[in-house]
């Protein structure tokens, strides 16, 4: 093998093409990122094996098959993202046993299943981004136990009710849960207006300084635009727009996150 050492690898924002080599795990690898390019074919196997990896990368590529074994990386993976590409099958249970895992992304892809209770294991867990898959099922009462920053699960196939302990959640930024299959009628909290559809997330529980909210499009009665004015937003005690961006409708008022200071703005499009 070619640089039998090599441990820190980085071909992002290129255009190579072809498949990641069948014995890359073999490598003493902490990071590996390969982000935007043209990578097809399955995940090797041998990334059983990177038992040193700690940044995993494979975003923005045109891998297929399931997501890979990483049960030997529990000690050290703090990241892992694969998404953007056509990945299909279940999120291994197994990835409940990576313990040092900050954050995971595994968003546009065409996973199924649960989200698995065994989520709760990862302690220090601050994002999870599961959007745009096929996932089914509720959310699981287990994340209560995370303090997450970013829960974005929006264009799956979830159901059930949307758990009241993410409303006094203090360290999360950004909950997405819209274009989903969630119960109706869905909490007051993300959203003042009467309805609770969640389409006006400037219009927020001010128990959270800095939440962007939005569970929209589950099936549920749409708020007219009147009632995402940007009268109605600004009166929520303590909070106040990010930016200039106007909110003249419900839709854009979706992508707006507030807070109680001016000092950050953070879009969500």
């Amino acid at each position: 093998m070619i640089f039998p050492n090599l441990g820190d690898i980085s071909f992002s924002d290129n255009q190579f093409s072809g498949t990641i080599p069948a014995n890359i795990g073999q490598l003493p690898l902490t990071y590996f990122d390969i982000a935007n390019n043209q990578i097809a074919g399955n995940l090797p196997s041998s990334f059983s094996l990177a038992t040193t990896l700690a940044n995993l990368d494979l975003s923005l590529n045109q891998i297929t098959g399931t997501l890979p074994d990483l049960t030997n990386t529990s000690l050290y993976l703090l990241h892992l993202n694969v998404s953007h590409n056509q990945i299909h099958g279940t999120i291994p249970t197994q990835y409940g046993n990576l313990s040092q895992l900050k954050s995971i992304d595994v968003s546009h892809n065409q996973i199924t299943g649960t989200i698995p209770e065994s989520i709760q294991n990862l302690q220090f867990m601050t994002q999870i981004k599961l959007e745009f898959n096929q996932l089914t099922g509720p959310i699981p009462g287990s994340i209560e136990k995370l303090k997450l920053k970013e829960l974005s699960i929006e264009n799956n196939q979830l159901n059930g009710t949307l758990p009241t302990f993410l409303q006094n959640q203090p360290d999360l930024i950004i909950f997405n849960a819209s274009n989903n299959l969630f119960s109706c009628p869905l909490p007051q909290w993300c959203s003042s207006p009467p309805s609770g559809n969640g389409e006006c997330a400037p219009c927020l529980n001010p128990s959270n300084p800095i939440l962007c909210c939005s569970y929209s499009n589950n099936g549920c009665r749409s708020i007219t635009k009147t009632a995402c004015s940007t009268a109605s937003c600004a009166a929520s005690p303590g909070f106040q727009l990010c930016g200039s961006r106007p909110v003249s409708s419900c839709s854009s008022c979706g992508s707006i996150l507030v807070e109680k200071s001016a000092t950050k703005t953070i879009t969500i499009n």
